[in-house]
Formats: structure tokens, sequence, C-alpha cells
């Protein structure tokens, strides 16, 4: 399903990349998304499940790209550096090195670009400078990396190296905080998950505006704004990609319109003990669906909808990524404008 409220804005369709992996080639429980300058997709993975050790078999970053190219993975669960309890969010700075926020261990993980453990930082508190479940992350343009300190109801700044520059919020503003996001003017996007909107501020923290969709927002954990000022939104209780003018305006929404993947289509080609199944099932649900179901539960019976949207991002073509966890993918859109 997609809904349009201005003929001068949509979003094309253009293909999903991922299906369900524990290893290897694919996500498991993915949590967020960053696009490197040399194209190249980072998808966070968190895993909800365990191996014969106790232990989620696919928490680690996959590096992959538009094209279906697979280039690696970064990290993997334990406490040891390098590895993630409960990885939360994922970006890159200037030079390509990666860093992952985790909410368990309250730290920053740095790696190189091609995966290889480089330095931590981060500690539980509520001190300036310290943590409670790490969320968003994102730099700037002068590599400040810029942290939703969520249980903290706090926004933070630091220098790549882990020094702490700047902090803004507290509870009065915010309540759980998530996702984080700037535009090309250095404006600072803050999804305020329990109160429903989308904050925006100066860099040095001051209220610009408030986005609420018109009161459509429920939940929302992702933010990305592209070079128009284009709001999008992961709007996570309302399982819907929601779009907004650069006022906070509703200009666009979609449920999602996956169809099968590259990686998926070329499993089912060598199991085709899983690929008849799929092939007799019913993908669009037309039967009735539950009365005053909620978007999430709707989304369980229909394939091509967002179900656990929890990441958008854009790229420097303006492209939309948005990322679900429960289906293991992610839905790539060209803007129409």
């Amino acid at each position: 399903m997609v809904t349009a409220n201005s003929k001068n804005f949509s979003l094309k369709y253009k293909k999903t990349i991922g299906f369900s992996g524990k290893r290897g080639r694919g996500f498991f429980y993915p949590r967020d998304i960053a696009i490197g300058s040399n194209k190249k997709m980072y998808v966070l993975n968190r895993s909800h499940e365990v191996d014969s050790y106790g232990e989620p078999e696919s928490v680690r970053v996959v590096i992959c790209d538009i094209n279906d190219g697979f280039h690696g993975v970064a990290g993997h669960f334990g406490e040891a550096d390098g590895q993630f309890i409960w990885p939360t969010s994922i970006d890159l700075d200037s030079e390509g090195m990666i860093y992952v926020s985790c909410e368990y261990k309250n730290t920053i993980t740095v790696f190189d670009p091609e995966g290889n453990f480089q330095y931590k930082w981060g500690q539980f508190g509520t001190r300036e400078g310290e943590f409670s479940g790490p969320s968003g992350i994102k730099f700037d343009k002068d590599d400040n990396l810029w942290v939703v300190d969520h249980k903290n109801n706090r926004v933070q700044q630091y220098d790549k190296f882990g020094n702490q520059k700047f902090c803004f919020g507290d509870s009065n503003l915010f309540n759980l905080p998530w996702g984080i996001n700037l535009d090309s003017q250095e404006n600072i996007y803050v999804a305020d998950w329990g109160n429903n909107r989308i904050l925006k501020f100066s860099t040095d923290g001051n209220l610009i505006s408030e986005m609420t969709g018109n009161g459509i927002l429920k939940n929302p954990s992702g933010v990305a704004i592209d070079k128009s000022g284009i709001v999008y939104v992961a709007d996570s209780g309302n399982e819907s990609l929601q779009v907004l003018s650069p006022e906070g305006e509703p200009v666009f929404s979609t449920r999602g319109q996956a169809t099968m993947s590259q990686w998926g289509q070329e499993f089912l080609d060598v199991n085709p003990d899983e690929a008849d199944p799929r092939k007799s099932s019913n993908l669009e649900y037309d039967l009735d669906i539950p009365e005053n179901s909620s978007p999430h539960t709707i989304s369980s019976y229909i394939d091509k909808y967002f179900w656990g949207l929890t990441a958008v991002t854009v790229d420097e073509d303006s492209r939309v990524y948005a990322l679900e966890t429960n289906r293991h993918r992610v839905q790539i859109f060209d803007p129409i404008k």
C-alpha cells in the first residue's frame, strides 16, 4: 500500500537486498544501516537467536553493496574488544572508519575500512561523557560524532577518539530518543521515540522545530534528510516509511513494496524444499485480517510490507534505504520530485 499526499513527490520502489542468513552473505535481525562514500552498505545485525553455546550467532556488521555484492563482515558477539552484545547503530567517518554503538556495553567500537578492530571508548554513567544505552550515532562534516544517549535522554558530541565536547537535552525534552541524523546545513534531527516526533536542533542544541507529521508519527526510530531537505522517518509504530516536507508536513508514505531479493532467489534456486512452500503460499494474504490488528500484526501477514521497520538512510544520489528487522532486508527507493 502506498499513500501519496502531494502531487509533487513520491517514492519509486527499486529493489530489495538481503535475506535471512546467520553467517556469510545475509542479514539476521538487522538494526541499522550506513552508506559509505565507497558506495558500500554497512548493515548492523543484532540477532535474537542463540547457537548451541547460548550465544547469538550473527551479531556483526555485513558489508555489501547495492548491486548485491558481498564484501565481508566486521565484529561479532562477545565482551572482548571488537565484539558487541546489543549493537544499536553504525556510521562511518570521513576516512571510512566504521563506528558501532552498543547499548549493553555502553561503548563505541571502531574498525578500519576492512573490518579490523582498532579501538573502543565509552562507559556507563549519568555524568557528561558517560552513557546509559547509547543508540543512534552520526558524524558531522568535521568528523564529530553525535551520539543519542538513549536512557539519559540527551545527545552528546564527541571527537572520533571519544573526547566529549558538548551535551544537550534531558527528560523534560526527550523521552527515550533513538535515531539521529544531520542535514546539509548541519542541523541535527533526533527521533524522539517516546514523544512520537522528530526534533530539529542547531549544532548548539537550540530547538528549531518539532515535526509530528500532523500527529501521524508513532514511535519513530530513525530519520534521514536528503539534499533538498526532505525528511524520511522510520515510523516504527506504524510500520511505515513517512516522508515529510522540510517544514514537517506529511507528503508521502508507504508500508513497503518488497520483492524477492537476488540473494533470496539464489538461495531458493538451490533449496527447492524451501522454494516449493513459498510458491504455494499466499504472500498478499487477501483473507480477513483480525479486526483492530496493529500495523505490526498486519505486516506479519503481508510479505511486501515493512515488518519491524527500524532505520532509514539516504545516499549521495538521494536514494532511500529502509531497513526492516523482522524480514532481514533493506528496501530501496528512488525519489520522484
